[in-house]
């Protein structure tokens, strides 16, 4: 029996998962009712799968004022499948949500970063199933967003598919007794690439695992870190693969490949000693800044004192913060109006300039301020050569990354 989180899952995916004795989470990123609400913490589950049929769309025609518009709109029931031609392009008439039109998501809600760390860092499996249900309502601009990767999907029709490794071997049951939904009417264009960047994830290794004889693709299986993403077309039962799946919960881990697969070879959970970096933000910072560098340094292979990973409930704060600052070999300080307005990000601060003895360990990240701000804030701090988040956060990893694996001066 496997604990599975199931998001935005059909109903009778879930249900027929439940019926064969496995302990059923059912949760949703909006995608199904445009209210995200993910109460099961992701990296607790066995198996997480996303097998979405019914998407919440709304009238891509009523657009303006009185109608829809990108941060509300009203959702359709049963939207059927027709086309419109907007541009000289051919775009759903009924458009899958877009994430800026969802409701807030609930308190104490995960999201899609929080699938995209069980994966990479717990070594939870997932599947998606490309399901047609759901491209019909889509557009390549705003992406389905499950687990911190999206895909570009574009029409197509193909009969003739050839199963390829690792599939092939460790599920030969797949378009023998468990069929491919023929024909397959959507190939992937364009990833995985990373939902922050939107740019391909080079930690990221993908096998394409569904493919036909012109090279077009239409499944993936990637190695993420510890974890595996199987993202699969739609099958003739995909329940029936899925429970097939999780009793061989190994295969889909492919732990019975021989040898140490990449991810084993360069784990990326850090030694519970030594970090590479301190993240000191304001908790108004997480979100928009300090999560996402988090997860980007991570899979630059440096290992991250970040509060979210490192503080459980009874802890001691200052004990275990300074522990970090200590154990750290610099300090990426993300200063904002909100850090400067703050008591324990100044402490952190002070903690990292006293440590700073003939050595460089302050890494300062600038974000909504100009030279002018900071020199408010603090002159000697405007003296440091500093990188903006205005840059990108490409551009930020780029000179942190830069900075702490620059050899030492002799």
């Amino acid at each position: 029996m496997a604990t599975i989180l199931c998001i935005d899952t059909d109903p009778a995916t879930a249900e027929a998962l439940r019926a064969a004795g496995h302990r059923i989470s059912v949760g949703t990123l909006g995608y199904t009712d445009g209210r995200p609400r993910l109460a099961t913490p992701p990296h607790e589950v066995d198996l997480i799968v996303c097998d979405l049929r019914a998407p919440a769309c709304f009238d891509a025609t009523r657009w303006g004022p009185l109608g829809n518009s990108n941060s509300q709109c009203t959702i359709v029931q049963n939207p059927r499948v027709a086309w419109v031609n907007q541009g000289g392009a051919v775009l759903p008439h009924f458009r899958m949500i877009q994430t800026s039109q969802m409701k807030d998501a609930q308190p104490r809600s995960f999201g899609p970063d929080d699938v995209y760390t069980a994966i990479s860092r717990a070594g939870v499996p997932f599947v998606l199933m490309l399901n047609p249900d759901w491209l019909h309502h889509q557009v390549s601009w705003e992406p389905l967003n499950i687990c911190g990767l999206i895909w570009r999907l574009s029409p197509t029709k193909a009969d003739k598919v050839e199963i390829r490794e690792p599939l092939r071997s460790e599920f030969p049951e797949i378009d023998r007794e468990i069929r491919l939904d023929r024909p397959l009417l959507y190939a992937i264009d364009e990833g995985p690439l990373n939902r922050a960047t939107g740019k391909p994830d080079p930690f990221v290794k993908t096998r394409i695992v569904v493919t036909n004889a012109i090279g077009q693709q239409f499944g993936h299986v990637l190695e993420l870190g510890k974890g595996i993403i199987w993202a699969l077309p739609k099958l003739e039962a995909n329940a029936k693969w899925l429970s097939l799946a999780v009793s061989r919960l190994d295969r889909l881990n492919l732990k019975t490949v021989g040898g140490p697969s990449p991810a084993e070879a360069a784990p990326t959970v850090p030694s519970p000693t030594d970090r590479d970096v301190f993240i000191s933000h304001a908790s108004e910072d997480k979100v928009d800044v300090a999560r996402l560098l988090v997860d980007a340094l991570t899979r630059e292979r440096l290992t991250v004192w970040f509060d979210e990973y490192e503080l459980r409930l009874g802890d001691r704060l200052r004990q275990r913060i300074e522990d970090g600052l200590k154990r750290s070999r610099f300090g990426v300080v993300i200063m904002s109006h909100s850090f400067f307005a703050k008591r324990w990000p100044q402490l952190e601060l002070d903690g990292l300039f006293a440590l700073e003895v003939g050595e460089k360990r302050i890494l300062p990240v600038w974000h909504g301020l100009t030279a002018d701000d900071v020199r408010q804030y603090s002159p000697i701090l405007s003296e440091r050569l500093a990188v903006s988040t205005s840059r990108g956060l490409d551009e930020v990893v780029r000179k942190i990354v830069a900075a702490v694996r620059a050899p030492k001066a002799s």
